[in-house]
């Protein structure tokens, strides 16, 4: 992969100081009224009653579900009142600086509902990966690499209370994610014969 031309703390030199949580959610079926405002109020409520910061990267679907709902608003009013624990990107134009930034040290854990990133992220052991699902079609990401845990989106208490309590003490509930598998092969060497 080719490094992106522009560091993507030049882009966002906010991320630099921290110890971030990168969010991304834009599956259709977490862009149901009462699920995406399970997940937003979630991530309402890990700013307002935490020291975690969230940078929560803006896809299309997730920009569509935040208008819909009427919440674009409140998260800028969220970002206002807190500018130094979360914040609002549009997509990063190169994959290379979701590298960056995952292998920077400056992150410590993903939520997000994308199938691959789940795959990816077992290769970042310094990233916690939450998938953002009632379950997934990467299970072996959860059950034998041990480098994912779902949190499904059933209320606004789901997301908060088990970043919180993995953050806390993971160990204590058998999530070492440091010790995840790299199930899927050596990168850069996964297809070679």
């Amino acid at each position: 992969m080719k490094k992106p031309e522009n560091s993507i703390f030049e882009l966002y030199p906010k991320l630099e100081s921290g110890n971030w949580i990168r969010m991304d959610i834009h599956r259709r079926e977490n862009l149901t009224n009462h699920r995406f405002n399970a997940i937003i109020g979630g991530l309402t409520d890990l700013i307002k009653d935490s020291e975690f910061k969230v940078v929560l990267v803006l896809l299309n679907a997730t920009i569509s579900a935040l208008n819909r709902f009427d919440l674009y608003n409140k998260l800028r009013e969220l970002e206002n009142a807190y500018p130094e624990k979360f914040m609002m990107t549009e997509l990063w134009e190169e994959y290379g600086h979701v590298v960056e930034f995952l292998d920077s040290g400056k992150c410590w854990a993903e939520i997000t509902d994308s199938g691959s990133i789940q795959e990816e992220l077992l290769y970042f052991p310094k990233v916690s990966s939450f998938t953002v699902r009632f379950n997934t079609d990467r299970p072996e990401t959860v059950f034998y690499a041990r480098g994912n845990l779902l949190v499904p989106p059933m209320n606004r208490m789901w997301l908060p209370r088990m970043i919180t309590t993995i953050y806390e003490k993971g160990m204590d509930y058998g999530f070492d994610f440091k010790k995840k598998k790299q199930i899927y092969g050596n990168p850069g060497e996964v297809s070679k014969k």
